[in-house]
């Protein structure tokens, strides 16, 4: 899978009129964009007075709690990520990573 910062990057690239898969310094092109992608992301992440709500059916307990959604501060339903069926019968949601 194509993580959000490489599909941001090679967006980049192209809109810069390259080649995405062009080598610059032994790398594909794309990649040196990471740097501003990432300065990006950490604008979005880090605006002030922003969160991220994970929503359950109730509080933690031995039973558990079931996840409904993640929202931001308006209740809006954040698509962030993607759902996953592992193969250990379990499912994970899978959030880019930032890195700083």
């Amino acid at each position: 899978m194509v993580d959000a910062r490489e599909r941001a990057a090679r967006a980049l690239c192209r809109k810069a009129g390259n080649v995405e898969m062009a080598k610059f310094e032994g790398k594909p092109l794309w990649m040196s964009y990471l740097d501003e992608v990432d300065t990006v992301f950490r604008a979005i992440l880090d605006a002030p007075g922003s969160s991220y709500h994970l929503v359950f059916d109730s509080l933690p307990s031995p039973k558990g709690a079931r996840f409904i959604e993640l929202e931001d501060d308006n209740g809006k339903s954040i698509e962030i990520g993607e759902w996953r069926a592992r193969s250990d019968g379990n499912c994970e949601l899978v959030l880019p990573l930032v890195r700083q």
